[in-house]
Formats: structure tokens, C-alpha cells, sequence
């Protein structure tokens, strides 16, 4: 007999492929429970080795022994004659039989249901590219035919990648991967992308992926998560088509950290694939980023986390780390436009002097567009470089020219119409950046502020909730509220406010009885505007400092209780220190009639040399 022969009969080549079905089976069970509790990768690693050490030995275990009635024994041992293997065979076959079984139906599961993971709006799994769907193999993308895209123009949500490292710190890098991608993903033009502030607000939410398509207005969602260990890192993503919940297009990438590039770009092509739309390459660089040096890269990924928390602290913690991202790698462009974005910015957030802020933000941005001419948010930080609001409403517009994706670009566009009188602009503008970035606290805050300006208190309550139901903490929300209700002679709910406003701020010394003196309690109100008009305007971020809210509001709120010298010397001091957005706007409110068409704040804005309003304040004849 042949060794091929006696190999069939001891049922050597049946065992083996039982093994390795069985052992497939085992691994991804396996895998599935250690993403559930983001156990190390090198735990799967050692249960692979083990299966692969273990084939041999079976192999050599069915070759020298046998299984009889009266249990195993070695082979050399049975008489041949009396040998069951034909029956042990048939056996063996049901095995394989119930085990492919249990493979396909694994297979099926991965393809069509989801896996829950930590903290994951949907399952992050390690999926294999399917029939129908599109894929990456060898780095080269394979496109073939998906499902109809649901009704309506092409949009994308990109939720935070979920981090499965095991130390937290990591988060950022996860985050940081799901962002580049999402800013890759909107250089494709007609392609709807949701801002990152929007879609980041589902972290850790336990909604449905059909429930987050629907609250951010989109048809599609991508969802991922990243395992980073040492020089080794997991990337695993999917596409779905929010109508059905259809698994468009799903990859898992093992590289090394320094592909971190290619896999970012390669996710992008590949869903541009899927969508049927064309993705642009960033100008002059190599891949969508914009840099290789993976330094570099770390550095401005944890500035631009910082970024997005967006106090006085983290915006100094970001402006540092993308410095050094551009010290170690000085072609990066996007590290010199965040710069640029973060400068245009810190004013508003610190004490550091406006005009310099300015200056800084100009150049680092001029920086950027030189190097990446297609760099949006470059083009958006000169908006706020200049007091000049014809020359920031012209950046704008050149901005959106060039991307119109930018939900940020569209904010400040509105901004600064506000400042030309322009509401109904302004507002076309907001709404906008409201449908890029739904979830945008700062956009809604702008927006319930120029409500206030045009002197529709009912929106601008409508709105400023909306803003608290998102960030209930924030203390720019809460001081919109708290001057709603002062405006809007709502006591109680204005004293309500106020106490929230104190406690959020940390102030040491409540001062919201002072603030509803001035306009509730008439034997207090001198002493309340005496003492309102003598808090520092500049010191707001200070929890020494009484008050409650800043320059603009402050303006404001004297000239509705009537003490227009004590809110034209506001107005002059913010002059005096080049906050425009606290003297610039003034002049566009309507609220305040009697104070803007003064004599005194007529000379005031003649003496500057700001635009005429695109409408002329209504001031009686």
C-alpha cells in the first residue's frame, strides 16, 4: 500500500482539515470576545501560534494511533482486519460537514450583523470584503458593484474611531485617524461631510447608526476603531448605508505605525469608491495628510484634540503642539493652518492682545496656503485676521470659493455680515454651517446671538436652548440664557440663570443679584450700574472677577437699563483694546434704539473707519 493510500485509510488528511476548520471556527470566536473587552493583540497572536503548533502534532497523533471500540490504541497494535477507520472516516466527514456550517454562518454574521464594542455606536469587527461590495487588497483598490446609495445627494458621517489600545491615552490617536479621514473625505466635491464637532458628540453613544444618520442629516455613516501597540497598529473600518443598515464597504489594515498614512488614504479611496465620487489629492503632497514624518504627525494630532476642547488652556496646550509638529516637519501644512486657526481664535479665549493675535494667525496661515493652496482652514483663519470687515467678508467668500464644506468658513462668514447689518445674510450663512455641523454649540451660540441683535428674543431663547441641551456646562451658552432672560424681563428665570452662569464660571463671588438690581429693583439700579461698569472687562476668565458676562453683553445690558455714558465708555474701552467684536456690532442692534441713535454713539462710530450697514439703522428722524 501506498503512503498516500495508508494516509487516506488512518483518515491523517480528514483530521487535518477538521483541525484547521475547527481551528478557524475557535479563532474568530476568539477575536470577537477579546475586541469585546479591548484585550492586547498579542493575545490572539499567541492563541494563532498555538493552533499552528498544534497541527502537526494532531497530524502525527491520527498517523500513529487509532480510535476503536474499546478506546485509542496505536495503530501497530489492531489487527487490520478488525480496523473501524472507514466508520471512524464517515464520522470525521459529518464533523467537517457541521463545522463548515458553523463557518459559514460566522461569516454570514460578520457580514450582515453588527458586533457591539466598547463604547461603540456599532460593531467594529475584523470583516472581510464580500461580493458587491468595494475592498482593498495588496494596497490596490477593487471596485465592484454596492447597493444604491439611499435618496438624496451623497453625505457621510464619521463617527470617533473607538480607541481598542490598551492604555486611553491613545484616544487621541484614534480620534485624530477618524478626523483625517473625515477632512480627506471632504476635498470630494458634492460630497455632504458632517463636521467633526457634530459627529464626535455620539462618543460613547449607544444610538443606533439609523438614529445618528437621521439626527446629523446624513445617508451614510463610517465607523472604526484603532488599536495601537507599540510599532503596530489595528485599522478597522466600515461604510454604512444608514437607509438599511447595509454593510457597504468594511476592511481591517494590520500595518506598521508608520503606514498610518496609506491606510488613512487608502480608507478614503476606498469609500469614495463605494459612493461613486472622486476624491481630490491634497496639493503637492504625497498622501492626504500632507506630511510622512510620524513625529510630526503625533504632535498635531494631540493639538488638535486640544483644539476642540476649546478653553483659554488647551487652545495655549494646542498652539505649542502644532508648533513643534511644524518645527519637525516644516512642509506640513495643515500644522502651520491649525496655528493659524488657533491664533485667529485665542483672543476671544485669554487675555493675549488682539492685534497680535491677528498678526500671528495671518502668517502662519499665509505659511499654509503657500505650502497646500487648497488648505480650507487656512483660508478661513484669515477671516479673523483683520478688522477690516470688508477685507475678513472677502476672505470668506474666497474661502467657500474654494471649499464650501467648511462649516467653520460659513460661521464666520455670518459673523462678520452680522457686523454689516446684514441679518438675513447672516443668517442664510449660519443655517449653513447649522446643516455641515448640526451639532455645533459655537455656530448655534452666534446664531441665538444675532437673534438677540435683531431683537427676536423668542428665537433666540429657541435657539440658546438648543445650545444647552448640548453643552448644558458651557459657560457661553449659559450667559446667552442668562441675557435672554434679563432682556426679556423674565426675573425668575433670568435669577435661575444667573446662578447657573456663576456656578459653571467658579466664581468665587455670585454677582447675579447685582445684574437683576439693574434692571428689576429700581432704588438699587444706580448702584448696580456703578458697580456693573467698574468689574474688569478684561479679566473675564477669572474666578476673582464678579463678572458674569463679557464686554459685548456688558455694552448691552447698560444701554437697556438706560445708562448709555456708562455703556458708550464700555464701547470705548473695547475700541481702546481692538476687541471689534464687542464695538463693531453695537452699532446693528435693535434693541436698543435710544443708545445707537444717541448723538454721542452717532460721533463715536463717524470717528472709525468702519463700512456703512448694508440697510441704515432705523434711527427716527
Amino acid at each position: 500500500m501506498s503512503l498516500l493510500q495508508e494516509l487516506r485509510r488512518r483518515n491523517v488528511f480528514r483530521v487535518g482539515v477538521a483541525y484547521v476548520l475547527a481551528a478557524w471556527v475557535l479563532l474568530q470566536v476568539v477575536d470577537f470576545v477579546l475586541g469585546m473587552i479591548s484585550a492586547p493583540e498579542w493575545i490572539l497572536r499567541v492563541f494563532f501560534l498555538a493552533a499552528a503548533a498544534g497541527l502537526p502534532l494532531v497530524l502525527i497523533f491520527s498517523w500513529v494511533f487509532e480510535v476503536t471500540p474499546e478506546g485509542i490504541k496505536r495503530e501497530s497494535q489492531i489487527d487490520r482486519t478488525q480496523s473501524i477507520t472507514p466508520q471512524t472516516g464517515r464520522k470525521l466527514d459529518r464533523a467537517i460537514i457541521g463545522i463548515l456550517v458553523v463557518a459559514v454562518a460566522l461569516l454570514l454574521l460578520d457580514r450582515f450583523v453588527d458586533r457591539p464594542g466598547p463604547d461603540s455606536t456599532g460593531a467594529m469587527a475584523t470583516a472581510q470584503v464580500e461580493p458587491g461590495q468595494v475592498g482593498l487588497a495588496g494596497g490596490e483598490l477593487k471596485a465592484v458593484d454596492v447597493a444604491p446609495a439611499a435618496a438624496g445627494p451623497p453625505s457621510i458621517a464619521v463617527l470617533p474611531f473607538v480607541n481598542m489600545s490598551a492604555d486611553p491615552q491613545n484616544e487621541y490617536f484614534s480620534d485624530g485617524v477618524a478626523e483625517e479621514i473625515l477632512n480627506a473625505l471632504a476635498r470630494i466635491p458634492g460630497l455632504k461631510v458632517t463636521a467633526r464637532t457634530s459627529a464626535f458628540t455620539y462618543k460613547g453613544s449607544k444610538a443606533g447608526v439609523a438614529q445618528i444618520a437621521k439626527e446629523l442629516g446624513v445617508n451614510h455613516i463610517l465607523e472604526g476603531s484603532v488599536r495601537k501597540e507599540g510599532n503596530q497598529v489595528r485599522v478597522t473600518a466600515q461604510l454604512i448605508e444608514a437607509g438599511n443598515s447595509f454593510h457597504m464597504w468594511s476592511e481591517t489594515y494590520d500595518r506598521e505605525l508608520t503606514n498610518i498614512f496609506a491606510i488613512q488614504d487608502e480608507i478614503a479611496q476606498a469609500i469614495a469608491a463605494a459612493m461613486k465620487v472622486e476624491l481630490l489629492p491634497a496639493a503637492g503632497n504625497s498622501n492626504l495628510t500632507g506630511t510622512t514624518n510620524l513625529e510630526a504627525y503625533e504632535y498635531y494630532l494631540q493639538g488638535v484634540s486640544q483644539w476642540h476642547i476649546r478653553t483659554g488652556a488647551s487652545l495655549q496646550t494646542a498652539l505649542g503642539l502644532f508648533e513643534k509638529a511644524a518645527e519637525i516637519d516644516p512642509s506640513f501644512a495643515r500644522a502651520h493652518a491649525y496655528q493659524a486657526l488657533t491664533w485667529a481664535i485665542l483672543a476671544d479665549y485669554t487675555d493675549f492682545p488682539m492685534p497680535e493675535a491677528f498678526s500671528n494667525a495671518r502668517k502662519a496661515a499665509e505659511t499654509a496656503l503657500a505650502l497646500d493652496p487648497q488648505s480650507i482652514e487656512a483660508a478661513t483663519a484669515l477671516i479673523n485676521t483683520t478688522n477690516d470687515l470688508r477685507q475678513g467678508v472677502e476672505y470668506a467668500r474666497q474661502a467657500i470659493a474654494l471649499n464650501p464644506g467648511f462649516a467653520t468658513t460659513h460661521q464666520w462668514y455670518a459673523t462678520a455680515l452680522v457686523s454689516l447689518g446684514d441679518f438675513d445674510g447672516a443668517e442664510r450663512e449660519y443655517r449653513i454651517a447649522q446643516e455641515l455641523d448640526p451639532r455645533s454649540r459655537i455656530n448655534l451660540d452666534n446664531l441665538a446671538l444675532m437673534y438677540i441683535y435683531r431683537g427676536d428674543l423668542e428665537a433666540a431663547e429657541r435657539t440658546a436652548l438648543q445650545v444647552e441641551a448640548i453643552a448644558p456646562d458651557w459657560p457661553q451658552g449659559q450667559e446667552r440664557l442668562f441675557m435672554i432672560y434679563l432682556l426679556r424681563g423674565d426675573r425668575e428665570q433670568a435669577e435661575r440663570a444667573g446662578n447657573r452662569l456663576a456656578a459653571v464660571l467658579g466664581r468665587k463671588h455670585n454677582a447675579t443679584p447685582v445684574y437683576l438690581d439693574l434692571l428689576f429693583n429700581p432704588e438699587r439700579k444706580a448702584a448696580a450700574v456703578a458697580e456693573i461698569a467698574a468689574y474688569p472687562l478684561d479679566q473675564i476668565a477669572s474666578p476673582d472677577n464678579p463678572a458674569l458676562i463679557e464686554a459685548y453683553d456688558v455694552t448691552l445690558l447698560l444701554a437697556v437699563a438706560g445708562a448709555n455714558h456708562e455703556a458708550l465708555e464700555t464701547l470705548e474701552w473695547s475700541r481702546r483694546n481692538d476687541l471689534i467684536s464687542s464695538w463693531g456690532f453695537m452699532r446693528t442692534v435693535r434693541i436698543v434704539p435710544d443708545f445707537v441713535c444717541s448723538p454721542e454713539v452717532q460721533a463715536f462710530y463717524a470717528s472709525t473707519d468702519l463700512p456703512p450697514l448694508v440697510e441704515p439703522y432705523p434711527c427716527p428722524p
